[in-house]
């Protein structure tokens, strides 16, 4: 029979796989092929009937759908030939250039499709919250910055073990072991863009920070920041469309229990390829050097000084209008002072979000419940002796949810859960760990 942590690995694995290709096949080959099929209808009636256009606009709006937004495009534009300044056609080609990146002229069919007389309050409004957004995205310096703070609960807030018998002899004390515990967080992340106006290249940076205050467990207080910079290279210069190639220095650091902790100096590189204006992946390779800060509350921890290694590649798709999700695989090797502290990690991780309307009358703004998994094995190169004769060996597991309540348009509601479970061949490093929190996300 399989063992619970195998069984429950499997489970997980499956699970990650599973969301983003049952939603995917949810959204794609069950209406995909009849939307194919109706397309070739419709085409062959545009030929015949080259200005019908209420034929014309089904067929593009079933391009759209689709993914084929050329096809999309190309229909609505003739459609200007036969009935030249229609609004509704010109709101929905700019929201088709808007799509694929072409930001200038999809502002050029917005600012059309209000021009005219009795243009309704609907479409109007609609335009103006694009034009905001291509108003933002053409201005040479742009940035974006949120804030996520609350309180949570964790009933293994110091992520131990609950038996204080670790093995060889060693029993922990009772302070060590199991303990729930209430905090307070914030976490922020900002997000910074100057174009160079060159051929689409600009300088990014990126910085985002978490902090911690617990209400029993002082000497956990954390705060933990980390900023990165460099350049983004437009990569249509070599017939590679929509895609970006970025270098970056990083460095970040960390304070426990209100002093150092640790500091890294770093460098990193980004490949990010959007081959369809739904679908992004990002590949990331990242070199880190940490030293850690020795006290005497942490007598040893110079022995974790040394070298870490990341590289990561993710997929992200827009299934449709409310839902999308992601899926990453990540591998990393960390080579430091103390060799029984050397080791290779890797594992997987998946997101998806699905919008909903509010079940609240009164509220027009759509509410959105969340779903993550993951996991991560752990694999030493050298046993600890003080505490086993064989080299440790991690199973890392996890499952959460969120559901995100809009009450304004940048502040929201955001409770979340997650069960986490490490199982190991070390004792102390076994635990079982159950959150709640509940916070409010505001969009700066």
């Amino acid at each position: 029979m399989l063992g619970f942590g195998r069984l429950f690995r499997l489970s997980i694995l499956s699970f990650m796989a599973a969301i983003i290709t049952v939603a995917a096949a949810n959204s794609a080959t069950i209406s995909k092929v009849e939307i194919e099929q109706k397309r070739k209808q419709l085409f062959a009636m545009m030929m015949a009937q080259p200005d019908n256009l209420e034929v014309a606009f089904t067929y593009a709006s079933l391009s759209s759908q689709v993914g084929d937004l050329e096809a999309a495009v190309s229909t609505l534009e003739r459609m200007l030939i036969f009935a030249p300044g229609l609004p509704r056609v010109q709101l929905e080609l700019g929201v088709l250039y808007f799509r694929l990146g072409n930001n200038q002229i999809a502002k050029d069919y917005f600012q059309s499709a209000i021009s005219g007389p009795n243009v309704p309050d609907e479409v109007k409004s609609k335009v103006d919250e694009y034009l905001k957004a291509i108003d933002q995205k053409l201005k040479p310096f742009r940035w974006s910055s949120t804030t996520y703070a609350g309180i949570r609960w964790q009933d293994n807030a110091n992520a131990a073990p609950s038996s204080r018998d670790i093995g060889n002899g060693f029993l922990l004390d009772s302070n060590s072991t199991k303990k729930s515990d209430f905090s307070l967080f914030m976490a922020d992340n900002a997000h910074f863009e100057y174009d160079l106006e060159m051929q689409g290249d600009r300088i990014e940076a990126d910085y985002v920070d978490f902090s911690t205050y617990y209400f029993k467990r002082d000497e956990m207080e954390s705060m933990v920041a980390e900023f990165t910079i460099g350049p983004s290279f437009n990569l249509d210069r070599f017939d590679f469309d929509d895609a970006y190639a970025s270098i970056y220095a990083i460095t970040n650091g960390s304070l426990l229990s209100r002093k150092l902790y640790f500091g890294t100096l770093g460098v990193g590189s980004r490949l990010v390829s959007r081959p369809n204006p739904d679908t992004e992946f990002t590949l990331k390779a990242e070199y880190r050097h940490r030293w850690f800060d020795k006290n005497r509350k942490r007598p040893l921890a110079k022995s974790r000084n040394g070298d870490e290694y990341r590289g990561s590649v993710t997929v992200a798709h827009l299934f449709n209008v409310n839902l999308r999700g992601d899926l990453t695989g990540q591998i990393s090797r960390d080579d430091v002072k103390a060799d029984y502290l050397d080791k290779w990690e890797y594992g997987a991780q998946a997101n998806l979000s699905l919008l909903f309307a509010s079940p609240i009358a009164v509220a027009d703004m759509p509410w959105a419940v969340g779903i993550n998994s993951g996991y991560l094995h752990r694999n030493y190169d050298h046993a600890d002796t003080t505490l086993s004769a064989k080299a440790q060996r991690d199973d890392e597991y996890w499952l959460g949810g969120s559901l995100k309540v809009p009450l304004t348009e940048k502040l929201s509601l955001l409770p979340r859960v997650e069960y986490r479970k490490v199982d190991s061949n070390y004792k102390i490093r076994k635990y079982k760990a159950f959150t709640a929190t509940f916070g409010v996300h505001y969009v700066w």
